[in-house]
Parts: structure tokens; sequence; C-alpha cells
């Protein structure tokens, strides 16, 4: 997986929300991978690695190009750390022009899927959010 770095501003997480995130990321891929057994790869591991370079980020962009470091130890080219300034929430009620269902952000050249619409002809094809 090759990292896509991207602008971080504002202020560093705190240590706790470092640390939640971080947890929150490796507990998901844990239980939840279609892969239980993650193609061989031992997560407790790869925990114990990335967690003091989690927790020793000086920045909240270093921060999350560890979580991509992480996940890109599963070498599967659709895992991404999106960061919440990436998304835009738009739930304007106000019609739109016609859509495949998805919504793109340019990260770096990039277009990442930010957003698939549920039931949408995108979302019957598989895309999901994170999918370059």
């Amino acid at each position: 997986m090759k990292p896509v770095p991207f602008a971080t501003d504002g202020p560093l997480f705190s240590a706790e929300m470092r640390q939640e995130t971080f947890d929150i990321v490796w507990r998901t891929v844990k239980e939840k991978h279609f892969d239980p057994t993650l193609g061989g790869l031992d997560w407790n591991k790869v925990r114990e690695q990335y967690a003091p370079l989690a927790a020793g980020a000086k920045s909240n962009g270093e921060f999350y190009n560890v979580l991509r470091q992480m996940l890109g130890e599963l070498h599967q080219s659709h895992f991404n750390i999106i960061p919440p300034e990436a998304v835009v929430d738009d739930d304007s009620s106000e019609p739109k022009g016609g859509s495949i269902g998805i919504d793109l952000r340019l990260i770096d050249g990039q277009a990442i899927i930010t957003r698939v619409e549920p039931g949408s002809k995108a979302a019957s094809a598989g895309l999901r959010p994170g999918f370059i």
C-alpha cells in the first residue's frame, strides 16, 4: 500500500485521543477483517511495533502516517486512513445532479473515495470509502 500524504492542520491530538484512535483501528482490523488469520500476520506483534510510534507522533499527519504504515502490513491496496478534515460532511437536502453514488476527494494527487451512497450502483459494485 502506498501512503497518501496530506496536510493536517490544527493542534496535536491529545495522547488519550491518539491511543483511543489507534486502539479502534487496530481492534477493528482484528475483529472485522475478512480473513481472520490476516494472511498469517501476527497482528499482536504489529500492535507492539506501531503503538509506541503512534504515541510518540509529533503531529497529526505523522500519527495518521503511522496508522497507514500499520495497515500497510496487511499488504492490501484498499486499506487507508482518511483524516476527518479530508471528508466534507454534506447533509444538504438540496437536489443534486446525477451521481454514481460516490464522493471523491483529491488527496496528494490521488482520487480517494470518501463516501459511498447506500443502495447506489457504486455500493452494489462493492466500492467502499478509502478505495483509491
